[in-house]
């Protein structure tokens, strides 16, 4: 038996029964907290002795009448937000339960979402707000002296499809916009941390989980975009980049497998394309129905450079393979000699051009016949106290059996109006029009 006052200074009396004891009001009418009284109405709740400030109350069993503390707590309010976390040490995870297994049509598994406020417009004031935004971090490494280990990772893992239908997607969606205006904002932004000179925002990986068969990063630090698939494989690889200076500029790497190609449709990306780009030998590209050299109605296209030629002494420079079919094809050839080191100045003192073309017909089971044209377009330059240089092109006689593939060359040659110079270089350009399918290639 006793008296209590409280913080206010009221006072207030105490009831006691044995080791059990009530607290009253002072009018001695309403018992305001119970200690170990006996529960004859079954309907009173108890839980522990102590408690963490601010730990989540969960149920201690299945009676409803006992509780207890948790290892999650959530914050007092702060500014205008709460926080929701767990004790030291304790990871968090927040689950959506699969419903249990019931006779009739199967059940679809359960929505799990994340989402931040909207904004809310002012009655009275003009001006727009920003709505609230939604983070996922994961957690950073830390060291005491030395070591390195990578931050925790994002994992966005979509479920498991059954039967014949896919996996689920990860889908990073726009908005629907109520103005056109919108439309150009992008809809997901990386950016690289501030420590990495590359880095890689998406790596794809294989079936393993370790192999990485391309990846998305940035080029040089904050200077563009590059794009990697070139370690899938040869043949349907395909690395671009783009860069400060411009796309394709002269810091950018632009790498594609061997037999990829580049391709366009008729109206959009989805459409089949009509006009293939491809690879048709070192420094040589092709455009066709397929991107294949040879091709039905293609335009294959190579650039190739010399060294060391003999003075006046025919050189080949293209070899042209002619399949034993119905053929009709043409060449134009440009060839560029400039005189090597020996003269009277030093290499490269001069410099001449010549062009060609050359016509190709072919019946199957008949010999290839191909012509070259006169020169055109010659053209000579030297520097002061140089000798001067001719370039010229020839082709070879066709060579091959009437019943299999026939092939020729064409040759320079690079002669100097005197001196000693030698080693010339010529640069050759070469494009050939085929018409029909297996057709005509160069080399």
């Amino acid at each position: 038996m006793g008296v209590w006052a409280n913080l206010k200074g009221t006072v207030e009396s105490t009831f006691g029964i044995g080791k059990n004891k009530a607290l009253f009001d002072t009018a001695g009418l309403t018992a305001l907290r119970t200690f170990g009284l006996p529960d004859t109405s079954g309907t009173l709740v108890v839980g522990p002795s102590s408690s963490v400030d601010n730990a989540i109350t969960r149920f201690d069993a299945t009676t409803g009448k006992i509780i207890q503390s948790s290892d999650l707590f959530v914050s007092d309010l702060s500014g205008s937000s709460v926080s929701l976390f767990t004790s030291a040490g304790t990871a968090l995870v927040l689950l959506a339960t699969d419903a249990a297994p019931t006779v009739g049509a199967s059940q679809a598994g359960k929505l799990a979402s994340l989402s931040a406020s909207n904004a809310v417009a002012s009655t009275n004031t003009a001006g727009a707000a920003v709505g609230g935004s939604a983070s996922i971090f994961g957690g950073n490494a830390a060291r005491l002296t030395s070591g390195n280990a990578a931050g925790g990772d994002v994992n966005l893992v979509p479920g498991l499809g059954i039967g014949t239908a896919n996996a689920g997607s990860v889908w990073i969606r726009k908005p629907t916009s109520p103005s056109s205006s919108q439309l150009l904002v992008a809809a997901l932004k990386m950016r690289a941390p501030v420590n990495e000179t590359q880095s890689r925002f998406i790596s794809f990986y294989g079936a393993d989980d370790t192999t990485e068969t391309g990846f998305i990063s940035s080029n040089a630090g904050n200077t563009g975009l590059l794009i990697d698939l070139s370690t899938v494989n040869a043949s349907s690889s395909l690395r671009c980049g783009y860069a400060s200076g411009g796309l394709f500029a002269t810091t950018t790497i632009q790498q594609m497998g061997a037999t990829y190609k580049l391709g366009w449709g008729p109206v959009n990306a989805y459409d089949t394309p009509d006009t293939l780009f491809g690879r048709s030998i070192a420094n040589g590209v092709v455009v066709s129905a397929t991107g294949v050299a040879g091709s039905a109605v293609s335009r294959n296209e190579v650039n190739k450079l010399f060294t060391g030629i003999a003075n006046a002494v025919g050189t080949g420079v293209l070899t042209i393979t002619v399949p034993n079919s119905a053929q009709s094809c043409q060449v134009y050839v440009e060839v560029c000699g400039s005189l090597g080191a020996g003269g009277a100045i030093g290499a490269n003192e001069a410099t001449a051009t010549n062009c060609y073309t050359i016509t190709i017909t072919r019946t199957a089971g008949v010999n290839a016949v191909a012509q070259i044209s006169t020169a055109s377009g010659a053209s000579a330059v030297a520097v002061a106290g140089a000798a001067t240089v001719t370039c010229t092109a020839a082709m070879s006689a066709v060579s091959g059996a009437v019943g299999a593939s026939n092939t020729f060359t064409v040759n320079t040659t690079i002669s100097r109006s005197g001196g000693s110079s030698t080693n010339h270089t010529c640069l050759v350009y070469a494009k050939l029009m085929n018409a029909n399918a297996t057709g005509v290639t160069i080399a």
